[in-house]
């Protein structure tokens, strides 16, 4: 949970066999599993007995096996300006295990990286204009899609402007996918990886990956749309 630290835990689906795998005093979160299920990805301030702690430092991105084993730094200081805690963040592999993306959601300087799973600074994959606020990962883990905000400060959420752009994993942009709405939010792609899904607070739309299309779906103001995802199992078209 965002601000809520404390060291990453291991448990079966049942409940039963929990098991920490890193130090009682580690300051981990926003754990994410490789895709062999292998390897966790997190963000850690370290451990509070650590020489070096301070609460309000950069976290840094590291891996460890599901067994505690292996710990390995991939990158140091992820810029979070200075909050300790990553309110608002995202730490996703790509599905061929071989690239991490995260975003740093500070209040001055919103960031989406990308680095390697062997490690590396990570290499901003969006310069402007806006600024990222979520990203998901392209079945083939050679593209992203960004939810950008467009017309406002990082800390402006009111009547923000958002736009869906598709860039590569070395960030070369390819397209806007969306017009200009506010509030979208986590958008999600198509197994086929033509389409992504994307909603606001009361509605769903689907776009185009190449940016040729954008539909609006059926909404309604009561209810709201925020975190569509799309079925794994879906054939291509549908």
């Amino acid at each position: 949970m965002p601000g809520h630290t404390g060291p990453l835990h291991l448990i079966a689906p049942n409940g039963t066999d929990e098991r920490r795998i890193r130090p009682p005093d580690a300051y981990d979160e926003w754990p994410a599993w490789s895709p062999d299920g292998s390897r966790l990805a997190f963000l850690s301030l370290g451990t509070a007995s650590s020489p070096s702690f301070r609460k309000t430092a950069d976290p840094d991105l590291m891996s460890v096996r599901a067994d505690g084993t292996d710990l390995r730094l991939l990158a140091s200081g992820i810029h979070n300006d200075g909050l300790g805690y990553l309110g608002s963040a995202n730490v996703e592999w790509a599905h061929d295990g071989t690239a991490i993306a995260l975003n740093a959601w500070g209040p001055v300087s919103p960031f989406v990286g990308i680095t390697y799973a062997d490690g590396g600074s990570p290499v901003s994959v969006w310069t402007g204009p806006g600024y990222p606020s979520d990203f998901a990962w392209s079945p083939d883990g050679q593209r992203l899609v960004l939810d950008v905000n467009v017309n406002v400060a990082p800390d402006a959420t009111p009547n923000r402007l958002t736009r869906l752009a598709v860039v590569t994993r070395a960030g070369a942009r390819l397209n806007w996918a969306s017009p200009e709405i506010p509030g979208l939010q986590a958008p999600s792609w198509s197994r086929d990886g033509t389409r992504i899904v994307v909603g606001d607070t009361h509605q769903f739309y689907v776009a185009h990956a190449d940016g040729s299309g954008f539909v609006t779906l059926a909404g309604n103001p009561r209810w709201p749309r925020e975190r569509p995802v799309w079925s794994p199992t879906a054939s291509p078209g549908r």
